[in-house]
């Protein structure tokens, strides 16, 4: 969690920040509150399925791992770039250009996944993540214990 947080620090500023200024204390502290539940219970659900599945988790981070470099640099170049493009954007809105294509896509695929999660609601979400948490901690565990019975 220590190390993620020079990854994680801007968006939870940013989430945390402009709800207290535009919301009332409590919306902001409870935004802060659910913020911190999810990053925990991603660092949580990483170390039970670490834990839980050391062979077949490890197995597949064994394959994965000769690329993570390569696909974190794509992703970083690419996030990188749309934050440069978007300070150039910035700068042009000085300058009286409201409209640009590309930052115009992503805000309205970001305002589309805000109605998503608005419409499916937060309980209803938090359901469904908590179920596909379950299950990837279930899987690893009943193929552990299907394999203990063949043994045995």
């Amino acid at each position: 969690a220590v190390a993620s947080l020079g990854c994680t620090i801007g968006t939870f500023l940013a989430l945390t920040s402009t709800t207290f200024r535009e919301d009332s204390v409590v919306s902001g502290t409870a935004v802060f509150v659910m913020y911190g539940l999810g990053m925990g219970s991603l660092v949580v659900f990483l170390t039970i399925a670490t834990a839980l599945a050391k062979t077949s988790v490890a197995r597949g981070l064994r394959r994965l791992l000769p690329h993570v470099h390569r696909i974190s640099a794509v992703l970083l170049l690419a996030s990188g770039a749309y934050v440069a493009y978007y300070g150039f954007y910035e700068i042009r809105i000085r300058d009286d250009i409201r409209r640009d294509p590309i930052v115009d896509y992503f805000n309205e695929w970001q305002g589309d996944v805000t109605n998503w999660v608005a419409d499916v609601g937060p309980a209803r979400l938090g359901v469904l993540l908590a179920l596909a948490i379950a299950a990837t901690v279930a899987v690893p565990v009943i193929n552990r214990r299907r394999r203990h019975d063949r043994v045995s």
